[in-house]
C-alpha cells in the first residue's frame, strides 16, 4: 500500500509539471494548443492519506486509529474501511468472500486488492534502536528532544539491569569458591596436598653467587666424608 501510494504521489507530480504547468504556461503566453486531458489521481491520493474535518479519514489514518485500540484486529480495520469509504469512486467493494479480510483501491494504473492480514501488527512495530539514536542526534531540536528522552530512558534501564546483574553475580560468586579450611562432606585427593603447600613457608631465593657457594660447600662435605 505504501509503495503504491508513493507511486500515486509521483504520478501526481508528473501530471502537475508535464501537463498542468505546461498548459498554464501556454495559456499565459497566448499560445494556441489543443488541451490534453490526463488521468487525475487526486481522488486516490485523498482516499489513502486525507485527514480533514468533515470527511472520512484516509486508509493510513484509519490504520493508526484502529492500531491504538487494544482489542482491534485486522478484520476490524477492514470493516472500518468499508464503513467509512463505501461508495467511493476509488474504493470498489471486493467479492463477498473476501470482504471481511481485504479491500480494493483503484489506483491510476488499475485496481489492486490488499489482504489486511498483519496490517495492525506491522503498523505498531516500534522504532529500532539505531534509528532512535540517529534521530536523537538530529540537528532538528524537536526530533532531538523527543527521541533524546527516549534514548536516555532506555540507557537508564539498561544501566539498572547491568547493575542488578553485577550485584547478583557478586553475591553468587562465593558459592563457586572452594575454601580449603571449610569442612565438606566430600574430600578430594588434592585437599591434603593443597593444605600442605599453603602451610609451608616460602623461603627466599638465594642469589647466584650464594647458590654456587652452597653447592661447593656441599661438595666439600661429601668429599671429606
Amino acid at each position: 500500500l505504501l509503495i503504491n501510494f508513493a507511486n500515486e504521489k509521483l504520478q501526481a507530480t508528473f501530471n502537475a509539471h508535464v501537463f498542468a504547468a505546461e498548459q498554464a504556461l501556454y495559456h499565459a503566453e497566448g499560445i494556441s494548443w489543443k488541451s490534453v486531458v490526463w488521468p487525475d489521481n487526486s481522488a486516490a491520493i485523498a482516499l489513502i492519506s486525507q485527514k480533514e474535518r468533515g470527511v472520512a479519514p484516509g486508509l493510513l489514518h484509519l490504520l493508526d486509529e484502529v492500531g491504538r485500540l487494544p482489542t482491534m484486529g485486522d478484520a476490524d480495520y477492514v470493516a472500518r474501511l468499508h464503513d467509512a469509504h463505501a461508495g467511493h469512486a476509488c474504493f470498489p467493494r471486493p467479492p463477498p468472500r473476501a470482504v471481511h479480510s481485504s479491500f480494493v483501491v483503484r489506483h491510476y494504473a488499475g485496481d489492486v486488492t490488499y489482504t489486511a492480514l498483519g496490517f495492525i501488527d506491522r503498523n505498531n512495530d516500534t522504532v529500532s534502536a539505531d534509528l532512535r539514536e540517529l534521530l536523537a542526534a538530529s540537528s532538528h531540536p524537536i526530533l532531538a528532544d523527543v527521541f533524546g528522552d527516549d534514548t536516555s530512558a532506555n540507557e537508564t534501564n539498561n544501566n539498572n539491569n547491568s547493575s542488578s546483574s553485577s550485584t547478583n553475580s557478586a553475591e553468587a560468586a562465593p558459592l563457586g569458591v572452594i575454601s580449603l579450611n571449610s569442612k565438606s562432606n566430600v574430600d578430594t585427593p588434592f585437599s591434603a596436598s593443597s593444605r600442605k603447600v599453603l602451610s609451608t613457608p616460602v623461603r627466599p631465593i638465594a642469589s647466584r653467587g650464594a647458590s654456587r657457594a652452597a653447592l661447593t660447600a656441599t661438595g666439600d662435605k661429601g668429599t671429606g666424608g
